[in-house]
């Protein structure tokens, strides 16, 4: 059952997007080389695992959905850490650049793409800086690892949207039940296992183990992650999603951010992965 990798130019609306399409068996992956950016996970045929949003665009901008990569901060820089903060874009340059192709591989049991962004105006770091996006399709799992050997001050996010069936019935579990929560000013909480959302939800967990479970009406997605320090769980609500100019008015329905994490500004190196299967992964 050999993986092929081709070419592609656009992927759903945004029809002038360069895209990476992946194919072993049954199971696809798309992945722009603008931000290196994956847009769609097919374990089977029309089963999409991954939400796209129908206004997103690109041109200058990040693409709202699939798992835009944040790097090397997240959210707003940090006035400590980053100079010019106040300037600088919200989570990083990496969801913002054109990626190059650095290696693609396709054997008996899975088909792989790398591809590399050379950063050379960081404005905490004078050396140039190689960010690596790698994406393993095999026919029961995809696993996407955004790695940088340079050990310098960085934080990053596999910033992931879910495709939701139904919001009213979505459970996360794995990620532990303390939290930090950002809509009421980043209060430390104790919440339930498993997490469920309730209105605009934008919350930090601070003990998010390794193996999470997400599930609502009639789908589960198993999700690996490791080199994190944390999770993040993120849906808008109906005020917010309104707001916001890519995503419909009633969009928030339609997926949740669960988010793979590296918050703690240590200078060292990353390696930060996910590991996605509709049923438990055998390899993280």
């Amino acid at each position: 059952m050999p993986g092929s990798i081709r070419q592609q130019h656009g992927f759903a609306h945004l029809t002038d997007l360069p895209c990476w399409q992946l194919q072993f068996g049954a199971a696809s992956a798309v992945i722009s080389s603008y931000g290196a950016q994956l847009l769609s996970y097919q374990p089977s045929p029309g089963d999409e695992l991954l939400w796209l949003s129908p206004k997103a665009n690109w041109q200058q901008q990040a693409i709202r959905g699939g798992i835009p990569l944040c790097w090397p901060w997240f959210g707003p820089a940090d006035p400590a850490v980053i100079p010019d903060a106040t300037s600088q874009p919200a989570h990083g340059f990496a969801r913002t650049r054109h990626w190059q192709l650095k290696q693609q591989q396709c054997t008996e049991t899975f088909a792989s793409l790398t591809l590399h962004c050379l950063f050379t105006d960081l404005p905490h770091c004078a050396t140039p800086t190689e960010l690596r996006l790698n994406v393993c399709l095999n026919q029961d799992t995809l696993q996407i690892t955004l790695s940088c050997d340079q050990a310098l001050p960085q934080q990053a996010a596999l910033h992931s949207y879910f495709r939701l069936n139904q919001l009213e019935q979505l459970s996360v579990r794995g990620l532990g039940t303390h939290y930090l929560d950002k809509v009421s000013q980043q209060t430390r909480k104790d919440g339930c296992e498993p997490a469920r959302l309730e209105g605009e939800t934008d919350r930090i967990y601070l003990q998010a183990g390794t193996k999470l479970l997400l599930q609502d009406a009639g789908q589960r997605v198993y999700l690996q992650q490791s080199g994190h320090d944390s999770s993040v769980l993120w849906n808008p609500a109906a005020a917010k999603s309104r707001a916001l100019k890519d995503v419909a008015d009633d969009g928030y329905q339609q997926f949740v951010c669960v988010e793979t994490t590296r918050l703690d500004w240590q200078a060292a190196p990353l390696q930060l992965r996910q590991t996605l299967s509709r049923s438990p992964a055998s390899r993280g």
